[in-house]
């Protein structure tokens, strides 16, 4: 194994070879031919999505032989998917000799992870008509994807091809299965595979928990939780974030997770604090949002939007607007969230021209508004009488 520091120095030689000649140099003065280095330096170009350098190594793979090896295809699949190359890892798939279903399930999850959920159930269904036959992975890949879709109809398709070919015990996919029908809204079969599940582990308990809070039964989310303790089962960070994210939240419940939060050392978990914040703000609780956040060694973007947001939803409009100033000041990367529940709190308060001019800040800092800003807009702009603004606006929306 390489070690870390020389597989850095490696890359960075690597990215300032201009042809295949010179990066094979490189290669062979290294003495990296073996398969499992190459790998190696996928892997740092997977995680630094440097798409250059990792074609780069892509060139050298070919002309070294190892083009039809498919654990290093399964990792250049990976590499174009996660920088958004759909297409060079298409091609990647369809040059090799021998498909098989680690490169199918790579693929899969690059369609899913770019957001093209139906080409990924698509691709699932002719690859498996071809003959190449889906492992447990590959169910619990596709059925996220007909998730992300709330596809019933096409759940229930692949839910049959699951029991047909014998993964429906499968843990992963009886999990995955749940959180289909979940997001489909079908708590009626989510609470049938739940009860079939020989041994339920902490992923299908906190799906059960998440489908029940998801669907607007916040009572029996929170009976299920306390089930799950009695069983035995220990509560981990998706549980109490789960938990926190129900609405309507009562202070009682915030109060409640935050002391279990203290007492069980889960301090230093940024996400807990960020979902305690914006449960604090769901219930008017101000100060004890703003407690949290004063009190985190390290804050991210989740963080400062999360105690905007709480301000915001709670009419402290000035106090919203200085913690955006804040962030700017500290240079932190702003998105549509960060500016979404100002927007949203001032245009349902009839503040409509207060609403606009933090509208026209989102524009000049060059951020596209999404679908459910442009919702929230829509009603301030049309409180002012400004045509225009309403034209020019919902053109975004295309």
């Amino acid at each position: 194994m390489i070690a870390s520091s020389y597989v850095l120095v490696f890359l960075k030689k690597a990215s300032t070879c201009s042809s295949r000649l010179q990066l094979r140099t490189l290669f062979a003065n290294a003495n990296i031919s073996a398969r499992m280095h190459i790998s190696n330096f996928l892997e740092n170009c997977i995680l630094h999505k440097n798409l250059l350098l990792g074609s780069k190594i892509h060139c050298y793979i070919i002309v070294s032989g190892f083009s039809n090896d498919s654990f290093l295809s399964t990792k250049l699949i990976s590499l174009y998917s996660d920088c958004g190359n759909i297409p060079m890892a298409l091609t990647v798939f369809s040059f090799f000799p021998i498909t098989n279903v680690y490169l199918l399930n790579s693929l899969i999850r690059g369609y899913s992870s770019n957001g093209l959920h139906q080409e990924a159930i698509t691709f699932f269904n002719k690859n498996r008509r071809e003959g190449l036959l889906p492992d447990s992975y590959s169910f619990s890949c596709v059925l996220k994807a007909c998730a992300s879709l709330a596809d019933l109809w096409q759940g229930k398709q692949l839910h049959q091809l699951a029991v047909q070919s014998g993964f429906e015990p499968d843990i992963f996919v009886s999990n995955s299965l749940i959180f289909m029908y979940s997001k489909c809204g079908s708590l009626e079969d989510v609470v049938l595979l739940f009860e079939r599940i020989p041994r339920q582990d902490v992923v299908s308990w906190n799906t059960i928990v998440s489908a029940y809070a998801l669907n607007g039964f916040v009572l029996e989310a929170a009976k299920k939780v306390s089930e799950m303790i009695r069983s035995g089962m220990r509560v981990d960070q998706v549980t109490i974030i789960s938990i926190l994210n129900f609405n309507p939240v009562s202070d009682i419940i915030v109060r409640e997770v935050h002391g279990y939060v203290l007492r069980k050392g889960h301090q230093s978990i940024l996400r807990i604090h960020n979902a305690l914040i914006s449960a604090y703000g769901k219930c008017g609780m101000v100060k004890e949002a703003r407690r949290v956040f004063d009190c985190l060694d390290s804050k991210d973007r989740v963080s400062w939007n999360s105690l905007i947001a709480c301000y915001a939803q709670n009419g402290l409009f000035k106090e919203s607007l200085q913690l955006l100033r804040e962030m700017k000041v500290c240079r932190l990367d702003l998105d549509v969230v960060t500016y979404c529940g100002i927007i949203s709190s001032l245009a349902q308060s009839c503040h409509s021209n207060e609403a606009m001019v933090v509208f026209m800040d989102l524009m000049n800092a060059g951020i596209k508004p999404d679908v459910v800003l442009i919702a929230s807009v829509l009603p301030a702009i049309s409180g002012i009488f400004c045509l225009n603004y309403c034209k020019e606006i919902h053109g975004y929306s295309f």
